[in-house]
């Protein structure tokens, strides 16, 4: 289950879409927990820059994880970390005070040299301070 936690916005997750391909059978990878914090950046006085911290359930049944972020709940989503499946978490540094970002991620298990991917966790909606 994926879940935004910040310190003045409720929880917000969107529903989860499988699309093409192999999936890891039996699991989907999610989010349990999305914070942020936020510090001033010495560079600028009027720029506040924050981070988040995502959260999960680490399974080492699979190789790792992949976490994509966009500005837009159906924007295009990027690709920003590959974490072992050993981790159960992963902090996105430097994003802008007020903004809105939105996340997911995917379990791997590598067979035979290809990466095989669960489905995509339900989106979360985290809003930096």
């Amino acid at each position: 289950m994926l879940t935004a936690v910040t310190r003045t916005r409720s929880p917000s997750g969107g529903s989860s879409s499988g699309g093409g391909g192999s999936y890891i059978a039996g699991y989907m990878a999610g989010l349990t927990s999305a914070t942020t914090t936020s510090s001033d950046d010495d560079s600028s006085s009027d720029v506040v820059y924050g981070s988040v911290k995502l959260k999960w359930k680490a399974n080492k049944n699979y190789d790792g994880y992949v976490i994509y972020r966009s500005t837009k709940k159906n924007g295009t989503y990027k690709k920003i970390a590959t974490v072992s499946s050993s981790k159960s978490s992963y902090t996105n540094k430097k994003l802008k005070s007020g903004k809105v970002y939105y996340y997911y991620m995917k379990a791997y298990k590598t067979v035979n040299g290809k990466r095989i991917y669960s489905k995509r966790s339900k989106i979360s909606k985290v809003t930096v301070e």
